[in-house]
């Protein structure tokens, strides 16, 4: 795990030369094309090399510096999004660098031409890539120490960050990389017999397309058993997912080797001088290898992304990348120089009979060469496993008492070990703020198994991260386990009945939350984008006064009905009401939250003046009882010359000041994307220091309406509960949305301090 944190520390400071390098070797192929010039050539050629081979170091380093982003709280899209165009961009100039090894210096212009305009792309996409870098740097705050948590993880991330594979997959997973490791070896064997006898290696050598041949119909098949052809596990990968489309390229490759073998064997009627002419050490293999241990560099784990597991796969695979660059690199430099070489043609297979070593040996999970191969994942009590020195140490949190638990056992199984501490350190970080906390031996005692620790800070934290130190011998032993999160937010209720305010409690009946007392809701998909209800539900609207007249008192009333016999559904009291009516302008300047009341004949009323003349549009949100949340839109008409419409302008700031307050505004991810979680945290200053002493208001600590910029949709959204609604609330309430579709929202957040209403509006832009 140190390993992996140190590479991934490298990522930015490395990054920059792969970059420079290729642009300028593109920039120096075209500068010799146009002059004609050779040492143009040969120094473009230089620096795509280098500049390849570090970049492919930086994407490994990318890789590990991903694990403690995404740990730290930095938006999983965003992250993803990143490595999607380095792994594009990386496998270009991987293709282009093969394919400008394999340019003879007769080629035609005509190629040399159509590899520089490819490469020109791959430069553009280079730069997009690095943009997007300098985004979770300077958005994100990736990598930036000594800050909290900059955004709240989604539900979505949460879930994510749970993963783990089961033994099954990891056998699997395991066997593959077996399996393909005696393939390797056979490949050696049959290379070290043709350097032995031409005579035996002539006949050996016709083996080789044809086991070329079958392990890549082999990998085809069977490299991924969640994935085509097999679909064997849940949830199914797409054959697109980076992973899958690693090692389907694998197979392609390997594939066209052995039919090009079989091809040139047939062409000459296959005898021994047949398979003779097709040498598995030429230079095309040289670059097979090339290009396969490129690939290996930009693995992405993606069925186990933030596991312990990811780091000791990123290890293997670039450990075996690094070997096959060396396979590939000797063959060529073979090729190149004059004078053969017995070392080099011996080194060829040496390093090819390692590369099946270490497949042989492999382990899906940190690596067995560096002592790793007996460590059990196991968890006897549930919590976080990590490896500490010669032992393994696991990690238990209990939220309730804010304690940390932390036991020490042999590295193959539960049996505790007794260490000489009696005390040891922890380091909790949430995001990149980190704490540490002692961890003394339970009991009092000079040492043991097991060592405790209080973080009261921890509360209500959903996701946090564990280092813990132990001196032993003089040298302190590290623990990096994986991210707690808070299950009940990764893992939202199935049942048939959910809590509005705590999705995490359902039941299987229609009751009442035990935490909140908020009826509980059917547990449904929402519905089309745009129904804001149930189409066999409607409302009637009837003003008292017609026409509407601004500054004059209105009576209007809301009936709701079931369209089939006009009967009126009975409604649930949801946040202390049975109806939350929000009227809006229709260029939404305007903004009030009013509660009809109800009347006798089971009709809701209100007298209400409108304040200025134009389209008022009428929210009507209700909740039948037995039935979801419905939303009822009613554009109504108020009489005379309406103001010029104010535009929906996006903010130049997300906050506000109001009186002695300021109040911020906080969206994760910060660019949200339609029908994908959104977390909108609102946080509170007043006169500098942070409230805390919110109250409640509706029976929770704010409410939160959205509305399109088009006022056709509408969400009320409702804040996120660990546990029952506190009686004072803040420095921050955090409400969790979905957008229907890209455009403009305006977003008001209610929040009440000391008997005062606060009501603040914003802006925000869905791609």
């Amino acid at each position: 795990m140190e390993v992996g944190r140190w590479m991934g520390s490298l990522h930015p400071a490395l990054i920059h030369f792969p970059i420079a390098l290729l642009l300028l070797a593109v920039a120096l192929e075209a500068v010799g094309f146009i002059r004609r010039d050779t040492r143009f050539v040969w120094s473009a050629r230089i620096c795509l090399i280098v500049g390849i081979v570090s970049a492919l170091f930086a994407f490994v380093c990318g890789n590990f510096a991903e694990l403690w982003a995404v740990r730290s709280g930095v938006h999983e899209d965003a992250v993803e999004y990143h490595e999607f165009l380095a792994t594009i961009t990386s496998w270009l100039f991987v293709g282009l660098t093969a394919w400008r090894l394999l340019m003879r210096p007769e080629t035609r212009r005509v190629w040399l031409g159509l590899w520089i305009a490819a490469a020109s792309f791959a430069g553009a996409l280079l730069v997009v890539t690095s943009y997007y870098g300098g985004v979770l740097t300077y958005q994100h705050g990736a990598a930036v120490q000594n800050i909290g948590m900059l955004q709240n993880p989604t539900d979505d991330h949460l879930l994510v960050l749970t993963q783990r594979q089961d033994e099954a997959s990891i056998f699997y997973s395991n066997l593959m990389h077996h399996i393909f490791g005696w393939v390797v070896l056979a490949l050696a064997v049959i290379l070290l017999l043709d350097q032995l006898s031409q005579r035996i290696g002539a006949w050996a050598r016709r083996v080789g397309p044809f086991l070329l041949l079958g392990a890549g119909i082999f990998l085809l098949i069977f490299s991924d058993q969640d994935a085509w052809p097999l679909y064997n596990v849940r949830p199914y990968r797409s054959i697109f997912d980076k992973e899958v489309f690693l090692h389907k390229t694998y197979a392609a490759l390997l594939m066209a080797a052995g039919i090009g073998g079989l091809w040139q064997m047939w062409r000459r009627g296959g005898d021994a001088q047949a398979s003779r002419s097709w040498r598995l050490h030429d230079r095309w293999m040289a670059v097979f290898a090339l290009v396969g241990g490129a690939l290996l560099f930009t693995h992405i784990h993606s069925a186990a992304p933030y596991a312990n597991i990811a780091v000791g796969v990123y290890i293997h695979h670039t450990v075996m990348g690094f070997v096959a660059l060396a396979i590939g690199a000797v063959k060529l430099l073979d090729d190149a120089l004059p004078t053969p070489s017995r070392r080099r043609a011996l080194a060829y297979p040496a390093l090819m009979a390692l590369m099946g070593v270490l497949l042989i040996n492999y382990n899906e999970g940190l690596p067995w060469f560096m002592g790793y191969g007996r460590l059990s994942a196991s968890a006897p009590r549930g919590g976080l496993i990590a490896p500490l020195g010669d032992y393994r140490a696991e990690l238990v949190y209990h939220p309730e008492q804010t304690r940390l638990e932390m036991f020490v056992m042999k590295q193959d199984s539960a049996v505790p070990v007794n260490l000489p501490v009696s005390l040891s350190h922890a380091v909790v970080s949430v995001g990149n703020e980190k704490t540490e906390v002692p961890l003394t031996a339970a009991d009092g005692q000079s040492g043991g198994a097991h060592f405790v620790g209080k973080a009261s800070f921890l509360r209500d934290v959903p996701l946090f991260q564990v280092r813990a130190s132990v001196p032993l011998n003089g040298k302190e032993h590290i623990a990096d386990f994986e991210p707690w999160v808070d299950m009940r937010l990764a893992q939202p209720s199935r049942a048939p009945y959910v809590c509005p305010m705590h999705p995490y409690i359902g039941s299987a009946t229609h009751s009442r939350c035990p935490e909140c007392a908020m009826p509980l809701q059917p547990n449904r998909r929402p519905g089309p984008v745009r129904q804001l209800h149930a189409p066999e539900l409607r409302m009637d609207l009837l003003p008292g006064i017609e026409p509407l007249q601004p500054g004059k008192t209105a009576r209007l009333i809301f009936t709701p009905r079931r369209c089939s016999d006009n009967a009126i559904p009975p409604l649930e009291s949801v946040h202390t009401q049975k109806f939350h009516l929000i009227i809006v302008s229709r260029d939404l300047s305007f903004y009030d939250h009013l509660h009809p009341q109800e009347q006798p004949d089971g009709s809701y009323a209100l007298d209400y003046a409108f304040p200025q003349p134009g389209i008022y549009l009428l929210f009507a949100d209700v909740t039948p009882v037995g039935l979801p949340n419905q939303v009822f839109r009613l554009p109504v008409r108020v009489e005379g010359t309406p103001p010029a419409p104010a535009p929906l302008r996006i903010p130049m700031a997300y906050a506000k000041t109001q009186g002695d307050y300021r109040i911020a505004l906080s969206v994760s991810p910060l660019s949200p994307r339609p029908r994908e979680e959104t977390i909108l945290t609102f946080s509170f200053t007043e006169n500098g220091k942070p409230v805390t002493d919110l109250q409640p208001w509706l029976g929770a600590p704010g409410h939160c309406v959205i509305i399109s910029e088009d006022t056709q949709d509408y969400l009320h959204s409702h804040p996120l509960l660990l546990s029952a609604p506190p009686t004072r609330a803040g420095p921050s309430v955090t409400f969790h949305t979905l957008f229907p579709r890209s455009g403009r929202y305006k977003v008001w957040g209610q929040f009440m301090h000391r008997g005062r209403l606060l009501t603040v509006d914003f802006v925000v832009r869905v791609s």
